[in-house]
């Protein structure tokens, strides 16, 4: 890289380190050919010509972490500039994304994972705390629905209901904070469990998938087993089992009391069984749905049942992640009417939240371990939304060609070296407020429909004197 490719570079860092930071760990990620790639292997019957698949990837990243408002926003951006990237009309460019291959979308999750894992794993010796609990790799699988998009197509038009673009499964590791795996769906009536399986099927030994009750069929159960893959699911009421060891107690945690019972799970198809661990955790307060007890299945061994119980309480950091990732990295764009283009959107944003999880490690290293559960994602992408264009042509294409080609270690030095200018305070989360106060009642409007504020304020002033 030139001298003055390097003075940009570290002006880019002057303005905004976190955004840097980010920009490099996404071009490290994707090196040059990398969409292409992926494009020939899960999408080999579609067209890569005006429209390259590498420029409307990275249009899309764009606008997921805010950069661009809109996908016609970052159309309009791109085709007024000098290196112009797309050669298609705006029109063009939107059908391009409502024929994309869901398949291409969730590998670009999975490969931004595993290029995330490597750049971890090169970090685990100042990092040991980032990988395992008691051995087993962490999977928390859960799904999540795209919200109804606005009226734009055709078949939508006349209707009041919402139409919802699709559905997909997702697999995320709380411990490095990325989503691993994902199964998309253009049907957002496609069962879950369906989806799932595809993921499942993977799981390899000393796995631990962490699921709440609609994934707790025997096919999805015994599917683990065989794969010597471990879970802690949320036990399903019209499971079929029998019990071979009455019910112990095991202490208490936090919510309430825990006993445990030995049972076999039995596949009403075959008759065939398997051993598994029923632990029931009876709540001191009911749940939203007035339920006093949770029952865990569990094929794990030499685990207590008070520590299983606290693993589960954790599975709803997969919840958190999707917030983040439909509001604050725009993953959920209204105005994407068509399934695949929506799903494209949404994956995309698990590719850029997988590396803002790398960033917020590097930030950890830096500054200390306590910053991961402080840093706040809004605060991250508010960031990013409002620096990324000073960013982008300050680095430049010879800045990203120049991080993307550094090897393992020394991109990771470059990514200390940047974190250590960020200034954390600025991104902690606030302090959760106190309970709200219950609302007064109000006053009927009926023959008195305003009000001048002001003279309420000024009477409310001589009450209180």
């Amino acid at each position: 890289m030139s001298l003055s490719h390097a003075r940009k570079l570290e002006v880019a860092v002057e303005v905004s380190p976190l955004t840097t930071l980010v920009t490099g760990v996404l071009a490290w990620i994707f090196p040059l050919g990398s969409f292409s790639s992926l494009f020939r292997k899960y999408a080999p019957n579609q067209w890569d010509r005006k429209l390259t698949i590498s420029a409307i990837t990275w249009l899309m990243l764009e606008v997921v972490t805010g950069s661009r408002r809109s996908v016609h926003a970052a159309y309009q951006a791109d085709v007024r500039s000098k290196a112009r990237t797309l050669q298609a009309s705006y029109q063009a460019l939107y059908q391009k994304y409502g024929r994309l291959s869901t398949a291409y979308a969730a590998a670009i999750v999975r490969a931004s994972a595993q290029r995330c894992l490597v750049l971890l794993t090169h970090a685990i010796g100042t990092l040991p705390e980032l990988f395992g609990w008691e051995g087993y790799r962490i999977r928390v699988l859960d799904g999540t629905d795209l919200d109804g998009s606005e009226h734009r197509l055709s078949v939508l038009r006349r209707l009041r209901s919402a139409g919802l673009p699709g559905r997909c499964v997702a697999s995320y590791d709380p411990a490095s904070g990325l989503v691993l795996d994902v199964v998309a769906s253009e049907d957002a009536y496609t069962s879950e469990r369906v989806l799932a399986r595809q993921i499942l099927e993977q799981a390899r030994p000393m796995d631990l998938y962490v699921c709440d009750r609609f994934y707790c069929t025997t096919d999805l159960l015994f599917l683990l087993c065989d794969r010597q893959a471990f879970f802690v699911i949320r036990q399903f009421d019209r499971l079929r089992w029998h019990v071979v060891k009455e019910l112990g107690s095991q202490g208490r945690v936090e919510t309430g009391v825990v006993s445990e019972q030995v049972i076999d799970v039995e596949d009403p198809d075959t008759g065939s069984r398997r051993r598994m661990r029923s632990i029931i955790l009876r709540l001191d307060t009911p749940t939203s749905e007035g339920e006093t007890e949770i029952r865990l299945l569990t094929n794990l061994k030499g685990i207590s049942a008070c520590a299983i119980c606290e693993l589960y309480r954790n599975r709803w950091t997969i919840e958190r992640q999707f917030s983040v990732l439909k509001a604050e990295l725009h993953g959920e764009i209204e105005s994407l009417g068509q399934p695949r283009a929506a799903l494209f959107a949404l994956c995309s944003a698990m590719a850029a939240g997988n590396a803002l999880a790398v960033v917020k490690r590097a930030l950890c290293e830096s500054h200390g371990a306590a910053v991961w559960e402080e840093l706040s994602g809004y605060y991250l992408a508010d960031e990013l939304a409002s620096n990324s264009r000073a960013v982008e042509v300050l680095v430049g294409e010879a800045g990203t060609a120049y991080l993307a080609a550094l090897p393992t270690p020394e991109f990771w030095r470059w990514c200390q070296t940047v974190a250590l200018r960020v200034e954390v305070a600025v991104f902690v989360k606030n302090k959760p407020r106190g309970p709200k106060k219950p609302p007064p009642k109000r006053v009927s409007g009926k023959g008195h429909p305003h009000y001048s504020t002001y003279r309420l304020l000024q009477e409310a002033k001589k009450d209180k004197c």
